[in-house]
């Protein structure tokens, strides 16, 4: 809409300067020909002052002459001198009136006095014409001076309504621009939360993804013992002694075969043909080399207590599989690396340098140094999470490095 009416302006503007030059040029062609026609009178009126100046200064010549030569008018004089034959050719030369037949002033003034009437006649038609040029000239002046004025009005309020029109395109640019600025601060907004939400939905599913495979890991580890268990169904271990002061029970059953404390184990016999009967349920606190000792958790019957040579079983424990290492960092005090590497190999263990889906134990020693990567931000750690493995202390596996 504001450029229409910008266009409209822009063209109004022109056919007003079309309109004002033509009619500057109208009245430039008519000051030009009020010109000329003064300059015109001017030239006949100083012809006619000449021509009575010249008539003037003849007369005076010839009345010289007559009172010289004893001439009087009407008379013929054939003897006359050089002068008057001068004087009567420049008059001949000055009126084509009057011819070589005339002889006489009488009949010379007489031509004389009509050529001064149409003179006079012609002096005053342009006096008039002059008059009526020098009218028309302040008429078309008084014209011009209204039409400038009326365009000069129009050109002002047309600057005025230019100047308004601006102002409100600045106006409502400005207005545009800061909702420009607004809806692009929106976008931005939008995209950088859509960036965020994006990168947070991908973590999610990269966490999704890994609880996922380390539940799969977990799922098939059980599986495999589960299925170990139905395909032969052996105990882990067997109650070496018992103390019912203390409510423990022994177990031959140690740290070389991945036990750690913790774990708990159902104690059952086997009765005729075979048949499992349960005896109560353990939990082991301390573990050593070869051995551990449990505490009683709970007895099927009171009359039929745990005793020696009863059988133990987890369905989640296979001291067949030997547990794996993978140790971060240096260990504090007396154990090196590769000291204790080689007391958990030597009790059948493996230390690996990776996690993966088999490792049971991930150690977190000490960092290596200050500049050192944090644990949490190590591949070992984020693969300990994705595959559930457990993550322990070195007060933990200090249980298992010392007898």
């Amino acid at each position: 809409m504001a450029s229409e009416r910008g266009s409209a302006l822009f063209w109004w503007v022109i056919i007003l300067l079309l309109f004002f030059l033509i009619a500057a040029s109208l009245a430039y062609v008519q000051y030009s020909d009020v010109q000329t026609h003064k300059a015109e009178i001017a030239r006949i009126l100083a012809d006619q002052r000449k021509a009575r100046d010249d008539l003037q200064k003849a007369s005076e010549s010839l009345l010289q002459l007559s009172n010289q030569v004893g001439w009087q008018p009407g008379e013929y004089q054939p003897t006359q001198g050089n002068l008057l034959n001068e004087r009567f050719d420049k008059l001949r030369t000055r009126f084509n009136t009057i011819g070589a037949s005339d002889k006489t002033l009488e009949s010379a003034f007489a031509k004389i006095e009509v050529a001064f009437e149409t003179l006079g006649r012609k002096a005053d038609e342009d006096a008039r014409a002059l008059k009526e040029s020098r009218a028309s000239e302040e008429t078309a002046r008084t014209a011009h001076a209204d039409q400038a004025k009326t365009l000069n009005d129009r050109i002002a309020q047309l600057e005025n309504e230019k100047k308004e029109v601006e102002q409100r395109a600045d106006t409502q640019k400005k207005a545009a621009d800061e909702e420009i600025d607004k809806l692009r601060t929106q976008v931005t907004t939008a995209q950088n939360a859509m960036k965020e939400a994006a990168e947070t939905a991908r973590k999610e599913k990269n966490e999704l993804i890994n609880k996922t495979l380390g539940l799969e890991a977990n799922l098939k580890q059980t599986s495999e013992k589960i299925r170990g268990i139905k395909e032969n169904d052996q105990p882990d271990a067997s109650v070496v002694s018992v103390s019912d002061e203390l409510g423990l029970v022994y177990l031959d059953l140690g740290k070389r075969h991945g036990l750690k404390p913790g774990t708990t184990f159902e104690v059952y016999t086997r009765g005729k043909g075979g048949e499992k009967l349960p005896k109560g349920r353990v939990q082991v606190r301390t573990v050593s080399a070869d051995s551990s000792t449990a505490g009683i958790l709970e007895v099927a019957d009171r009359y039929s207590p745990i005793v020696a040579g009863d059988l133990a079983q987890n369905i989640l424990f296979d001291r067949s599989k030997a547990p794996t290492f993978v140790i971060l960092g240096n260990l504090p005090g007396r154990y090196s690396l590769q000291e204790a590497r080689r007391i958990l190999e030597g009790m059948g263990a493996k230390v690996d340098t990776k996690v993966t889906v088999d490792t049971d134990f991930l150690v977190l020693g000490r960092k290596e140094s200050e500049d050192a990567v944090p644990f949490e931000e190590r591949p070992e750690y984020k693969a300990a999470i994705q595959y559930n493995v457990q993550i322990i202390g070195f007060n933990e596996l200090r249980g298992y490095l010392e007898p």
